[in-house]
């Protein structure tokens, strides 16, 4: 049984990504809870008992994130149960474990779609594709998800979004009636982590449409294809039901102003590119940024990038940078048509880290694109294997140094105040 198990590749992947990331971030487990949530928490454990009941109520009314709160109570039975039966441990010991392995789940599962999409005939083709997800592994764009406790319906989202997208695949391939239980179970899960599952939506009946791609419009494709979008449809409208009977009230705003949507739209398309593709700064220094013009030729560049897509999809049938645009696209919609860009602090949290956490594995998908058609070729090869392992190298030491962040934060968020154009940063 065991050298059943040694054979199996898979297992040797997730094992090293297990040993790669607790070596590299380990130092995190002892760091403790964060400079914002020991405001929170001396605020809330000062008021009087009624207030504690009542915004306790209230929290959870306006979130609704079920299963993101009963992975918090499952971490505090674990601490609890370790405590009476071995010895005490910080509260924060356990909550910790769970999102370092969460993330780490979250890039095997980018690493079997990755699999799944390219199909990978050699061994060699296995081993690129496992590297592409050690993109998603080590991206600095990660480090608030993985790093902060409260910021764990991110990653639940994604995992159970990316779980999803596993079994829609299956089920299109076999049309068993299993798979499909399996796809609405698992993405009203994703719902009920983190509202923003709904851009998957679009990304997966899309992406599945596309890998079956060919030469001209396919009808039988479109057929297999269009369930699965409208059972994921279904499941959001049953999830927003139920939600909608659990939370206060409240007016979802839009942008009323079309020049403040133009400009506000590429201030955050900005931040999206360059925090996906050029990650190499400090978050607090992202906020100080508004120049108009670096926004205009970012945006330029993605149009051009998108003009190439499309020429690539329709010259040679070959639709990943397609996946790639939308995958990016539809996780950057939620900010932009929902209001949530704001100058200043706020975008850090609103917008610079938690929505790209969805977006990284489109990151993954394009080196594994690049790996998988270059490889064989003179020179291309060399080229494309060396800049991978030179940015996994540069990424894992950036998110290093992200993650000293989350030691004592206070710095982090004076820092990012007193570089923030509108100081937003205000508890009430």
């Amino acid at each position: 049984m065991l050298k059943k198990i040694l054979n199996n590749t898979d297992f040797v992947y997730f094992l090293s990504s297990i040993s790669l990331f607790y070596y590299l971030f380990g130092h995190t487990l002892e760091y403790g809870r964060q400079f914002d949530d020991f405001m929170l928490e001396s605020t809330f454990l000062s008021s009087p008992g009624d207030a504690k009941l009542y915004s306790s109520f209230l929290y959870a009314k306006f979130h609704f994130y079920p299963i993101y709160f009963l992975s918090h109570e499952l971490d505090n039975f674990l601490t609890f149960i370790y405590s009476i039966l071995i010895s005490p441990i910080p509260d924060s010991f356990f909550p910790k474990n769970t999102n370092l392995l969460l993330h780490i789940f979250n890039s095997y599962l980018v690493f079997v779609i990755l699999k799944m999409i390219f199909s990978p005939k050699e061994l060699q083709e296995k081993v690129l594709l496992y590297f592409s997800s050690l993109i998603f592994l080590l991206h600095p764009i990660g480090t608030q998800t993985v790093f902060n406790i409260t910021t764990r319906n991110e990653s639940l989202a994604l995992f159970f979004s990316l779980l999803t997208f596993i079994y829609s695949f299956k089920y299109f391939k076999s049309k068993r009636t299993l798979d499909l239980f399996f796809v609405v179970t698992l993405y009203f899960f994703a719902l009920s982590s983190k509202l923003n599952a709904v851009t998957f939506v679009a990304i997966i009946p899309s992406t599945i449409y596309l890998i079956n791609y060919k030469s001209d419009f396919n009808l039988d494709n479109l057929k297999k294809t269009l369930p699965i979008f409208l059972t994921l449809m279904f499941t959001f409208v049953i999830f927003y039901y139920v939600r909608s009977n659990f939370v206060n009230d409240y007016i979802i705003t839009f942008y009323s102003n079309f020049d403040q949507l133009i400009s506000n739209s590429l201030i955050g398309f900005k931040f999206y590119i360059r925090g996906l593709f050029f990650p190499y700064e400090h978050i607090y220094l992202y906020a100080d940024n508004y120049n108009q013009n670096y926004k205009i030729i970012i945006f330029l560049f993605f149009v051009l990038f998108l003009i190439l897509s499309f020429y690539i999809l329709f010259k040679f049938n070959d639709p990943f940078l397609i996946i790639i645009i939308i995958w990016i696209s539809a996780t950057l919609s939620m900010p932009i048509l929902f209001n949530l860009i704001e100058k200043g602090f706020p975008l850090i949290s609103k917008l610079a880290e938690r929505y790209q956490y969805s977006s990284i594995p489109s990151v993954s998908i394009l080196f594994a694109w690049l790996s998988i058609k270059f490889y064989k070729k003179k020179f291309f090869n060399i080229t494309v294997l060396t800049s991978m392992v030179v940015i996994l190298i540069l990424f894992s030491i950036i998110k290093k140094d992200r993650s000293y962040v989350y030691e004592y934060n206070k710095k982090f968020f004076v820092e990012a105040y007193n570089n923030s154009p509108e100081n937003y940063y205000h508890y009430s």
